[in-house]
């Protein structure tokens, strides 16, 4: 809160010249008050929103974003999601895709929405940096049931339109079954839909 500060200090210079200028300057005057009610309204903050889309290594999802104050949120997700995983056998690593259905959870903070408004960047619909944590429950009809969890870094833009393009990016750890092997899960996925 760097410009914070500076608008605080800015703010007191003023009011020490008014007051030297001006002989009446009401003393209840709080400067840390004011600078608080300025930012507050213009701190940009996530907003719920709700989104269909699809990704590029498959899947179809309608998720469900919910604010939970200041740069923070939670996404809920269900429909066929993406499913790539990588497995140790006898052979070596091997890697592959499969159709599953799926719920996700996933916890998110924004990095940037602050920083962006301050340069006159658009953050319309939560668009900026992200970090989240993915936690996804799939069913498939090869494998069973699969859990992974997975931590991310990802951007996000929704034009003015509603049109989002969201990509992620990071590794995490999946269980098989109820804990029968687990194994290593890079995530990869490039989201396109529509947010509304």
């Amino acid at each position: 809160m760097i410009m914070k500060r500076i608008f605080t200090v800015a703010l007191a210079l003023a009011s020490a010249s008014a007051s030297l200028c001006f002989a009446q300057v009401n003393r209840s005057f709080d400067v840390e008050d004011l600078a608080d009610m300025v930012f507050e309204e213009t701190a940009p903050k996530v907003r719920s929103n709700q989104s269909i889309s699809l990704g590029f290594f498959p899947s179809l999802e309608y998720g469900w974003e919910e604010a939970l104050g200041g740069k923070t949120s939670i996404i809920l997700r269900a429909g066929i999601p993406d499913h790539m995983e990588w497995d140790h056998t006898e052979e070596g690593w091997v890697g592959g895709f499969e159709i599953a259905y799926g719920l996700t959870i996933e916890p998110r903070v924004y990095l940037d929405l602050e920083s962006r408004s301050l340069r006159g960047r658009s953050t319309y619909m939560n668009t900026g940096l992200f970090a989240s944590l993915v936690t996804e429950l799939s069913i498939s009809e090869w494998e069973g049931t699969d859990m992974r969890c997975v931590p991310v870094l990802g951007f996000r833009k929704v034009t003015e339109g509603g049109m989002l393009l969201e990509f992620t990016a990071g590794m995490g750890v999946g269980m098989k079954g109820l804990g029968d092997y687990f194994y290593g899960t890079p995530k990869l996925h490039l989201r396109l839909g529509y947010c509304f």
